[in-house]
């Protein structure tokens, strides 16, 4: 369906697979610099209701994947459709599970 004019609807899939992306951090932050997260439902789907056309940036966040910054205009449109990419650094420490020791040199297969 299409969102109403007054809703803004963010759409997250995997780039690879195209997969939506479930319970990810969506921020819409306007030109007054307040933002508003919404959470992604299991459709990858955000809906921002009260929307005000006007240019915004959108964040969208998600543990596993990369930060994606974008710019939406939405005198043009109140859809975005975002494609994340899954991280390929993790970043930590891996520590032994009995005494919580770090691991040198730990690989990750």
């Amino acid at each position: 369906g299409t969102a109403s004019q007054s809703t803004f609807e963010a759409k997250l899939v995997d780039a690879s697979t195209s997969t939506p992306i479930g319970d990810a951090k969506v921020e819409l932050i306007g030109a007054d610099k307040k933002g508003e997260i919404v959470f992604t439902s299991y459709d990858g789907k955000a809906v921002f209701e009260g929307f005000v056309p006007g240019n915004y940036t959108l964040v969208a966040e998600k543990t596993g994947y990369g930060r994606v910054q974008v710019t939406v205009d939405g005198t043009k449109s109140n859809t975005a459709d975002v494609k994340m990419n899954i991280e390929r650094s993790l970043r930590g420490t891996v520590v032994n599970a009995s005494d919580k020791s770090p691991i040198t040199n730990a690989a990750l297969l």
